[in-house]
C-alpha cells in the first residue's frame, strides 16, 4: 500500500513539475517587455512579401505598402519606413493586448488613430528625407492608420470563434490560481514523500523530476516542426513563431535546469552512500569478531 501511494504521488510530483514549468515560461513570454524585444527583430519588410493563399489579415497589411508604391514612394525609401519603430511598437501593444484577452480575459488599453497618427509622425521625422517627401508619406500612412486597428479587430474576431469552453479551460490552466494548486500539490506530495521514503527518496522524487526534464526536451526540439506543419496562415505564422521560439528555449533551458539539479543530487547521494558504507563495514566487521 505504502508503494502504490508513493508511486501515485510520484506522478502527481511529475505532473505539477511539468505544468508549473510550463506555465511560468508561457507568463515570461506574455509581459509586455519580452513581446517588444522580439517585436523589435522582426524584419517587417519581408512580411509582405510572404507568398500564400490570401486572407483578410495579410491583405490589410499588404494594402499599407500598396498605399505607399502606389503614391510613388521609392522602394529605398519604403525599406527606410519599414525599419522604423512604428511596426515595433504597433506589433508590440497588438501582439500584447490580443494575448492577454486570449490567456486571461483582461482587456488593455489600445492604440487609438490619435495615438498611432503621432507615431507615425515621430517615426518619419527621423528619417535623413525632404521635408515635402516627409509630409507625402506621413499623409499616406495617416491615411492607412486606421487598417492598423483593422488588423487588431481581425484578430480580436478569430479569438471570439473560438469555443468560449475552449477559452476558458486555457484561461484557468494560465491564472495565478491554477500555478499556486500547483505548486502546493508539489510541495505537500513531496514532504508525504518525506516521511513514506525517509531512506527511498530517489525512486519517488528524482525520478519524476528526470521525466519531467526530457518530456520537456522533447517539447522544446520537436514543437517547431509541427508548428510549421499545422498552422496554414504563414502570414500569422511569421509573426508569432519567433514569440514561441523563445518560449522553447526558455523551457530548454528549465528542462536543463532540472535535469542538472537532479543529476548534482544524485552524485551527492551516490557520494554520501558511499561514505556510509565505508562507515558501517568496520562496524560489522567488529561486531562479527566479538561473536
Amino acid at each position: 500500500m505504502k508503494k502504490v501511494i508513493s508511486i501515485i504521488l510520484s506522478i502527481i510530483i511529475l505532473i505539477s513539475l511539468l505544468g508549473l514549468t510550463i506555465i511560468i515560461n508561457i507568463n515570461i513570454i506574455m509581459k509586455n517587455k519580452t513581446i517588444s524585444k522580439v517585436a523589435s527583430n522582426i524584419k517587417y519588410i519581408d512580411l509582405v512579401n510572404i507568398k500564400m493563399k490570401e486572407n483578410e489579415l495579410k491583405e490589410t497589411y499588404d494594402s499599407i505598402y500598396i498605399s505607399l508604391q502606389q503614391e510613388g514612394i521609392s522602394r529605398e525609401n519604403i525599406n527606410k519606413i519599414y525599419k522604423q519603430d512604428f511596426f515595433e511598437k504597433i506589433t508590440t501593444k497588438i501582439i500584447y493586448t490580443e494575448v492577454k484577452f486570449l490567456l486571461t480575459g483582461n482587456i488593455s488599453k489600445t492604440y487609438t488613430i490619435n495615438d498611432i497618427n503621432n507615431l507615425i509622425k515621430k517615426d518619419i521625422e527621423k528619417i535623413n528625407l525632404q521635408q515635402e517627401e516627409k509630409e507625402k508619406i506621413i499623409k499616406i500612412l495617416n491615411y492607412n492608420s486606421s487598417k492598423i486597428l483593422t488588423i487588431e479587430n481581425i484578430i480580436r474576431s478569430n479569438i471570439n470563434n473560438i469555443s468560449p469552453t475552449k477559452i476558458k479551460i486555457v484561461r484557468y490552466f494560465l491564472s495565478y490560481k491554477f500555478k499556486v494548486i500547483l505548486l502546493c500539490l508539489l510541495i505537500i506530495c513531496i514532504l508525504i514523500e518525506l516521511v513514506l521514503n525517509k531512506e527511498r527518496l530517489l525512486p519517488y522524487i528524482f525520478i519524476p523530476t528526470i521525466i519531467c526534464s526530457f518530456l520537456e526536451l522533447l517539447i522544446s526540439i520537436f514543437t517547431p516542426k509541427s508548428i510549421t506543419t499545422n498552422i496554414a496562415n504563414k502570414f500569422l505564422e511569421s509573426i508569432l513563431y519567433p514569440y514561441i521560439k523563445i518560449f522553447l528555449n526558455n523551457l530548454l533551458f528549465t528542462s536543463l535546469i532540472i535535469l542538472g539539479i537532479s543529476i548534482i543530487y544524485l552524485m551527492v547521494n551516490e557520494s554520501v552512500m558511499k561514505k556510509e558504507k565505508r562507515r558501517l563495514k568496520p562496524k560489522i566487521k567488529k561486531k562479527r569478531l566479538d561473536i
